[in-house]
């Protein structure tokens, strides 16, 4: 069942002109680690982020690619209530977590939408910007 919603939402998104690039095990896995290892934040906290992280690539792909949202009324100033109720989201969550300082947020699909500062420092990015949320 799984995968056929997954051919679906392919062939959905090949036919408006967006790619669609899988999330692999081990880049979930990696981040997982990175974050119990440099901050306290728990598994559920770590899939929270995760789906928040997908969801913002998702209307990033839109936004980038001119297509319709698939999320609804947009602010007056051209942003998404969506994508700004999820940016408030992981916020929350990186407000609760011990060891994480900021989110930071890019919407430009073609690298992370979501990465996190952490308290020593470390960093998994090119930028040297945070650890990259996998989406």
């Amino acid at each position: 069942m799984v995968a056929i919603r997954y051919r679906v939402r392919a062939e959905e998104l090949r036919a408006q002109g967006g790619a669609l690039m899988p999330v692999t095990t081990k880049a979930k896995m990696e981040f997982v680690y990175a974050m119990a290892r440099h901050s306290k934040a728990t598994l559920h906290d770590c899939q929270r982020l995760m789906r928040y992280a997908a969801t913002l690539q998702r209307i990033a792909e839109a936004h980038c690619n001119d297509s319709k949202c698939p999320y609804g009324p947009h602010l007056p100033d051209g942003g998404c209530m969506k994508q700004e109720s999820i940016q408030w989201k992981v916020g929350e969550i990186c407000e609760r977590i011990d060891g994480v300082l900021d989110a930071i947020f890019s919407n430009d699909p073609r690298g992370a939408v979501v990465k996190l500062k952490v308290a020593d420092g470390y960093t998994n990015d090119m930028g040297r910007e945070g650890i990259c949320v996998p989406a």
